[in-house]
């Protein structure tokens, strides 16, 4: 029983209320997934701090930068713990994921968090349809 209860409680919840972006309608939603980090306080190593995800249904993300605000209130006190996504070209078969390295070290995509925004370089030569991102952090 002990073990059940174990389990339970270190387990990530998959459920992931989109923000979309593009031509859809835009509502901000975070969701605590369950994964719990140590606080970097080194007088109260035992503390402990829950991790928020956002996530973004981004469209049509073709060569270049791409800027999508985050609208986070963030402060010094926050941590980014990830960032990452799933690039979707459903028209010519073809999923990247995000960040991608390609093996000519040319046609890469790069994923990176900024005060204000996500940004999202895509050089890989492929326009993508649908784009999922999600983003991970801690606020206190």
């Amino acid at each position: 029983m002990n073990n059940i209860a174990l389990a339970l409680n270190a387990k990530v919840t998959g459920l992931y209320p989109l923000n979309t972006l593009n031509g859809a309608s835009y509502t901000q939603q975070e969701f605590v997934n369950g994964k719990v980090f140590p606080s970097p306080d080194i007088n109260n190593p035992n503390n402990t701090r829950s991790n928020f995800t956002q996530s973004y249904l981004v469209r049509n993300v073709g060569a270049g930068v791409t800027t999508i605000a985050h609208n986070l209130p963030i402060t010094s006190a926050w941590t980014f713990t990830q960032a990452y996504g799933m690039a979707n070209d459903t028209v010519g078969f073809r999923y990247l994921p995000i960040a991608f390295a390609s093996a000519g070290g040319a046609n890469n995509i790069e994923l990176r968090v900024n005060a204000t925004n996500i940004v999202l370089t895509n050089n890989s030569g492929i326009s993508f349809n649908i784009v999922y991102l999600f983003v991970e952090y801690l606020k206190n």
